[in-house]
């Protein structure tokens, strides 16, 4: 038994929903589905790190705020 893991710094959100440039998965399908890669991994607590940048890319503020907002509501189901 090890007690599970914390990862402070990780920015591999953004390629489970944009796997691909130009191909975006659904928000919350790609962020659950990335929780439950964390969890077999042992990894329990992770600070999912975001950036902006210019474009219609991911890193564009309206997807990014997006992405904000359903990691805000799914820590708020959780407690």
């Amino acid at each position: 038994m090890l007690p599970g893991l914390v990862d402070i710094h990780c920015d591999t959100i953004e390629k489970e929903v944009e796997p691909r440039p130009g191909t975006l998965f659904p928000m919350e399908m790609a962020f659950l589905q990335y929780e439950r890669k964390l969890a077999g991994h042992g990894i329990t607590t992770m600070m999912h790190s975001l950036s902006f940048g210019v474009g219609l890319s991911l890193r564009g503020e309206h997807l990014v705020s997006q992405l904000i907002d359903l990691i805000r509501s799914c820590s708020r189901e959780r407690r």
